[in-house]
């Protein structure tokens, strides 16, 4: 009797050459090959993904092309491109991560905003991220735009754009109003908080995360300073050794950090963010013991965690196994009486199917509307209107004033509203005492929306978004 060949599963996946080999990638592709039937396949950027697939899931670290393609580096700006337009042709394709969500990253004021967002206090131990204000080269008074975040000297001032080059990591630290002249602008200003030049990084792999210790600046106080520039990535390497580093007393002592408000945040981030493989820089305030988070990057180098490659694993496995369940669903859900549809403004809608005939409808975003209504598997009927209510941007597409097209969520469905980062409005209140999860508009300000009214008995759990990926809604242009 013939052997049966066992289901190989495909992952396309891009990262720079430099970090295959610091990650030593090519061997891990190795191992999934031969002990776990997963063939990694590198893409190549410069010519149609359609030609290199099919995949299963795809795995990315574009941020630095992304950045390149917002400066206007035309090759980049391409690849982007074709990115883009595969991914859109692919709804039902799991990515790790979105686009959209990648691309909150990649711009400072964006990522900040959310962040802002994610706040608790966990068993007395507060959780927060520091204030901060944009400031652009047309802030006629920067000082006054400071005092208006509540945002006090010294500050870090950090460039915008987060990834792409080593700009991103030039940085300044303005001790007062007189040498507000040396902001390199456009820039974020953030408060710097005393730590006593201790940082924690957290690597964060899907549900798993490490701890990692490393240096960081040293106390600092108000006053008539010089500027002092520096290099973010010379300061906090587990090799640092600057004088930004060096403390005038002695560190012992300094409190660890709590486990529960660290697995809280990262659970936070993940839902608020829709990522599973990131980084975050947290500090624990002087005095107070407050745990703040100062940055989140998208998959960053990993360095000190040792079991790196089993977390991966665990993370392929999980969103491959969510992929076999989902074309079991389909092929189950195909043989079935199909539910009545209707066309509306070119998007088919399902209007009463169940839960089970709906599984095999990949949820996608088309200017803001989610197509074929699901989500989360679970139907979207016709009922309210998300309607703008502040709009912040006069150029807002007339397709983005309404969300689902005036739909809201069937009993026992998922569904969010949609916030703008600088107009947030994390908890609001539905029927029955029920919350909608937060999200973010992302990288344009559309304006605040909101809330829409849903049945009896929904929750406000994560939905299944762009590409099949769980997490709140990203409205795109």
């Amino acid at each position: 009797m013939p052997q049966l060949t066992k289901k190989m599963f495909r992952v396309g996946f891009w990262m720079s050459e430099k970090k295959i080999r610091k990650l030593n990638f090519s061997a891990y592709c190795d191992r999934l090959r031969r002990d776990h039937d997963i063939d990694m396949v590198l893409l190549t950027l410069d010519k149609p993904l359609e030609q290199q697939g099919p995949f299963d899931l795809v795995m990315h670290k574009l941020t630095d092309v992304m950045a390149a393609a917002d400066a206007g580096d035309e090759r980049s700006e391409a690849a982007v491109r074709r990115a883009e337009t595969f991914f859109s042709s692919q709804p039902g394709l799991r990515m790790l991560d979105p686009l959209s969500a990648v691309r909150n990253l990649t711009d400072r004021d964006t990522c900040y905003s959310v962040m802002k967002g994610c706040t608790k206090t966990i068993g007395g131990v507060e959780i927060a991220s520091p204030n901060f204000v944009t400031i652009y080269s047309n802030t006629a008074d920067k000082a006054e735009a400071l005092r208006q975040a509540d945002v006090s000297f010294p500050i870090v001032c950090k460039p915008i754009v987060a990834h792409g080059s080593d700009l991103a990591h030039k940085m300044a630290i303005i001790f007062n109003e007189e040498h507000l002249c040396d902001m390199q602008t456009p820039c974020v200003a953030q408060q710097f908080v005393n730590h006593s030049a201790v940082l924690h990084k957290v690597f964060v792999i899907g549900e798993y995360h490490h701890l990692v210790e490393r240096p960081s600046i040293k106390n600092l106080v108000a006053g008539d300073h010089e500027t002092i520039f520096f290099d973010s990535h010379h300061v906090s390497k587990a090799t640092s050794d600057s004088y930004l580093n060096q403390m005038d007393e002695s560190t012992n002592g300094l409190p660890k950090p709590n486990e529960a408000a660290i697995s809280w945040l990262v659970k936070r981030l993940r839902e608020t963010m829709s990522l599973n493989l990131f980084g975050v820089d947290i500090i624990i305030e002087n005095e107070t013991n407050r745990h703040i988070f100062i940055d989140v990057n998208y998959f960053p180098g990993y360095d000190g965690v040792t079991d790196m490659f089993d977390a991966f694993t665990k993370l392929l496995q999980a969103e491959l196994e969510c992929v076999k369940v989902e074309r079991s669903a389909g092929s189950s859900s195909s043989d079935s009486k199909k539910a009545p549809s209707t066309q509306q403004n070119g998007v088919e809608r399902h209007e009463s199917c169940t839960a089970s005939e709906t599984s095999a409808a990949a949820t996608t975003l088309s200017n803001g509307r989610l197509s074929n209504g699901h989500v989360n598997g679970v139907v979207v009927a016709p009922a309210a209107t998300l309607s703008p209510k502040a709009a912040k941007d006069t150029s807002m597409p007339p397709s983005l004033e309404h969300f689902c097209n005036g739909s809201s969520s069937s009993v026992g469905s998922s569904i969010t509203t949609c916030v703008h980062p600088m107009h947030r409005d994390i908890s609001t209140p539905l029927v029955n005492g029920h919350e909608l999860a937060d999200s973010i508009m992302a990288k344009r300000p559309y304006g605040e929306y909101d809330a829409s009214i849903v049945d009896a008995g929904s929750t406000s759990a994560s939905c299944s978004l762009t590409n099949g990926h769980r997490g709140t809604l990203h409205v795109v242009s």
